[in-house]
């Protein structure tokens, strides 16, 4: 019955999860940041970002029609398959990120239970780290821009579970770790800058694959990064063969979303494995 109750209450985060993503991104829009021509003027305006933009306090609407949703058909997970993914006003379809956010949460909320059952601080951290990469996931999917928020909020709560001593992880070793992977890697994406006239890197991507790694320590980050290029590779190719008349080198593509997958699976095979 507890174990029910876990997977309820994650698939109510995920629920949460999905529509605070949505609602920052229209914060986003609204404010012209995502749009802005200047860089400078998109990642500055992002500190306008008030903690209320972070909380939905306003009722669920249809993308497509904007009719409010009735409680009885925001269930999370229930109401998906209810409706037959489908608007019960529009029939418009519903876009199936909501029951993923659901489904993956209510089993990530299992994981950190069975690992963590009587551990609220190993709870609430491991909450944060996985919820964090999701909406980084989600942002550079959209629009190949991490929000310095969201990685700066990995970083911070990575050191302060380093300095709990945590999932293993020590204070010392995660600065250390932090320094050395953001100029280990800020100094390839120059060097392709250089030699190559080639950005290889996005400018948050650096940033981000060291906060990450303050989660998983130094030792890991050889099997992170094979991990994260690996499915990089993968998007590659899948985007070549979608685009065949494009060239490899002029894709755009988003390498944020598998360094937090890749993140996110070494840090639940180290929970479980000891790695």
């Amino acid at each position: 019955m507890l174990l029910i109750l876990v997977l309820v209450l994650g698939a109510v985060w995920g629920s949460f999860i999905h529509a605070t993503s949505l609602r920052v991104e229209r914060f986003l829009l609204n404010s012209h940041i995502l749009i802005s021509n200047s860089k400078t003027m998109r990642y500055q305006n992002y500190l306008r970002i008030s903690l209320k933009n972070f909380f939905c306090n306003s009722y669920s609407r249809c993308d497509h029609c904007k009719v409010k949703i009735p409680w009885f058909f925001n269930i999370p997970l229930v109401s998906f398959f209810v409706l037959g993914g489908k608007c019960s006003h529009c029939k418009n379809k519903i876009s199936p990120s909501i029951f993923i956010s659901e489904f993956i949460f209510s089993l990530i909320f299992l994981l950190i239970y069975i690992k963590f059952p009587d551990s609220l601080q190993h709870q609430f951290f491991a909450l944060i780290f996985f919820s964090l990469i999701f909406l980084i996931t989600h942002f550079d999917l959209k629009y190949l821009l991490i929000p310095d928020q969201y990685t700066y909020l990995v970083l911070w709560f990575g050191l302060f579970a380093s300095l709990f001593g945590l999932f293993g992880l020590n204070i010392e070793n995660s600065i250390y770790t932090i320094l050395i992977i953001y100029l280990i890697l800020k100094g390839i994406s120059l060097f392709y800058v250089i030699a190559l006239k080639k950005d290889v890197l996005g400018e948050g991507d650096p940033m981000l694959a060291a906060s990450l790694s303050c989660w998983i320590g130094f030792d890991l980050f050889p099997l992170f990064l094979f991990l994260a290029s690996l499915l990089g590779i993968i998007v590659i190719i899948y985007s070549k063969f979608k685009s065949t008349n494009q060239d490899v080198w002029q894709l755009r593509l988003a390498f944020g979303p598998p360094l937090c997958i890749s993140a996110g699976l070494i840090f639940l095979s180290k929970l479980f494995t000891n790695i």
